[in-house]
């Protein structure tokens, strides 16, 4: 009768951690690298940093009120100019509101659907814009 192989801790570990580099590998379709976690989360947070949100939010929020904040922070980032003093203190607010845990539980879906009927409404009105320079233009 065989006796099991043994190895040293050591030996063990490295084993251990290539059978698991090469699981990762599979799972995650790379064959020969596997980018280290620290870059992903880094990738991840500042995606959602240019779009307004926290990782924080992503377990706190539904769904349709992570894509009105995300639809605030675009139409006061890109759009400002074409909203009234008024629909930028309605985003504004909506935006405080949101982040703060004390209030969250006072959006209702009424104002988040306003919020993303307005942006919306924006999108719209700059396709339509679009369409007519594109019409203006002379043929080649």
């Amino acid at each position: 009768m065989k006796t099991p192989r043994t190895y040293s801790a050591n030996k063990q570990d490295r084993l251990l951690a290539t059978q698991n580099q090469d699981l990762l590998s599979l799972i995650n379709g790379y064959k020969h690298e596997i980018r280290p976690r620290r870059l992903v989360e880094k990738q991840t947070n500042d995606w959602l940093k240019v779009n307004g949100l926290n990782e924080q939010y992503l377990a706190r929020l539904t769904k349709d009120q992570l894509r009105a904040l995300q639809a605030c922070h675009y139409l006061l980032t890109f759009k400002a100019y074409s909203l009234t003093n008024k629909q930028r203190k309605r985003l504004r607010n909506y935006r405080r509101t949101l982040r703060n845990e004390q209030l969250r539980h006072t959006i209702t879906q009424s104002h988040t659907y306003a919020i993303l009927n307005l942006n919306k409404k924006l999108n719209r009105q700059t396709f339509k814009q679009h369409r007519q320079l594109d019409a203006d233009k002379p043929l080649p």
